[in-house]
């Protein structure tokens, strides 16, 4: 069972204030990989438009069709 939403999919992001403010103080150094070292662990909350419940779904199953993205993936 997956733990999150794969970004390749049809995903919905969930922007609320904390996203927002985190997005808009986000600053770029021009090295692309110190950039991406600094953001490797900033997430944005996404839902997965195309997650169906299985039929047989085990009640310790944690992924519900919403997680977190990295905002390098």
């Amino acid at each position: 069972m997956s733990t999150s939403p794969n970004p390749k999919e049809n995903i919905c992001l969930i922007l609320d204030e904390t996203s927002i403010t985190m997005l808009a103080g986000l600053t770029f150094t021009g090295d692309l990989e110190g950039d991406f070292s600094r953001f490797d662990s900033m997430n944005v909350r996404a839902i997965d438009c195309t997650w169906r419940r299985p039929a047989e779904m085990k009640s310790n199953d944690t992924f519900r069709g919403i997680g977190d993205l990295s905002i390098v993936v």
